[in-house]
């Protein structure tokens, strides 16, 4: 189990996360489920159908998160962004969009160092049961949470951005200050 947590730079035992009953990773080396294409996009590339997509229910998987350049295995990824839901792995708040709407996308973790490894230019990828989605690292930010004017906006709709956030400075015992990895979308079908 240790092993598990350690494949992933910069995460030590923090990685596990007591669950009550044992220690469980949120980082999934095996492949995630094979995606189901929408039978209006067999090629996975162009549009899903939104009246045919089954949005998730708070706290439940509906994806993985991989760090295309860096092998970490796949991060389990969760809608909701509870404390229990963070939990089991990373979670999306429900006040932004989901992957293919074409809005802010806003995902948060409690590890330590989760989003660390990530640099500009890097690929993250999204796989949902409904689509693959890619994205592009363009900035990395440390912002102050209790500042309105450097919280993520998720208000905007000129493009879709997958915002990947955690606590700030990684090795203090009291983090203040919020990481927050900003990417722009580079494929997968747009939800229509």
């Amino acid at each position: 189990l240790y092993d598990t947590a350690s494949m992933f730079v910069g995460v030590d035992s923090d990685a596990l996360i007591d669950n009550g009953d044992s220690y469980v990773s949120m980082f999934d080396k095996k492949d995630p489920p094979p995606v189901t294409p929408d039978e209006n996009d067999p090629d996975g590339e162009g549009t899903v159908s939104l009246s045919g997509l089954e949005l998730p229910g708070y706290g439940e998987l509906y994806g993985y998160i991989r760090f295309v350049d860096h092998d970490a295995g796949n991060i389990k990824l969760f809608y909701g962004d509870d404390t229990a839901t963070l939990k089991k792995g990373a979670g999306q708040s429900s006040r932004s969009f989901m992957p293919g709407f074409g809005r802010s996308i806003l995902v948060g973790a409690h590890v330590n160092s989760f989003f660390a490894p990530l640099k500009k230019g890097d690929t993250v990828e999204i796989k949902t049961y409904y689509g693959v989605y890619t994205y592009e690292v363009f900035d990395i930010r440390v912002i102050d949470p209790s500042k309105s004017d450097e919280a993520p906006d998720l208000t905007q709709d000129s493009e879709e951005l997958l915002m990947l956030y955690t606590c700030y400075p990684f090795s203090a015992l009291w983090r203040s200050e919020r990481y927050v990895v900003y990417c722009h979308k580079t494929g997968g079908p747009d939800v229509r």
